[in-house]
């Protein structure tokens, strides 16, 4: 069948990559390499569920039947290698330098530069990533935390009902205020410090109308 060029879900056009460009197929569970200035393709991984290529232009990091492996897109002879087997959620920030993961246990690992993956925290339920590469995220508790290249997560507040990207912002909600009817909400560009939302019953109409990701 035939393939079509894209930009992966990612960061760098396929002009990036050094003169090996990558294409996927139609339903993006193969990923090739084509080489610069010729029909040569070469098939890099099948059976891909998600993937980025990272900031430096030429490592691809991929989910494939619950594993997450990585590749090198320039070099041919290279091969895929193992990172995590279990892997449920692959998370990467926006200029694909920031890379987690969360198993199917529910541990949050971070992926440094050589592909190594640290444990961050356990009983991890919602997870969301800022622009910027900060990760935040809830445990079961509803305790909501932040972290900055897979340190110890900081505590940002307790009884957190919900946590939501909007409109390029990180939005949590506390549980809802029994004399006002809605639940308080709080705001915050960059993941670590968060502001309260004034008109409060208002935003959370408009940010349950708008937002539809779930994790």
């Amino acid at each position: 069948s035939s393939i079509s060029p894209i930009t992966p879900n990612t960061y760098l056009s396929v002009e990036d990559l050094c003169g090996t460009p990558v294409k996927v197929d139609g339903n993006g569970d193969n990923i090739y390499r084509v080489e610069a200035n010729s029909a040569k393709v070469e098939k890099l991984a099948s059976d891909v569920s998600d993937y980025v290529l990272i900031n430096d232009g030429e490592t691809i990091y991929f989910l494939k039947n619950g594993s997450l492996r990585r590749i090198s897109v320039g070099d041919a002879s290279s091969e895929e290698t193992l990172i995590k087997d279990d892997v449920k959620k692959l998370y990467v920030s926006e200029d694909g330098s920031s890379i987690y993961v969360r198993d199917k246990n529910k541990t949050l690992y971070y992926v440094d530069d050589s592909g190594k993956a640290s444990r961050v925290a356990d009983d991890v339920d919602s997870v969301k990533m800022t622009a910027n590469g900060t990760l935040l995220y809830t445990d079961n508790e509803d305790t909501l935390y932040y972290t900055e290249d897979g340190d110890k997560g900081v505590k940002i507040a307790d009884d957190v009902s919900n946590l939501v990207v909007f409109r390029g912002a990180v939005v949590y909600f506390a549980d809802k205020n029994a004399s006002t009817g809605y639940a308080p909400a709080f705001i915050s560009d960059d993941g670590t410090s968060f502001a309260n939302v004034a008109n409060g019953k208002e935003f959370e109409r408009e940010v349950n109308y708008t937002v539809t990701d779930n994790d």
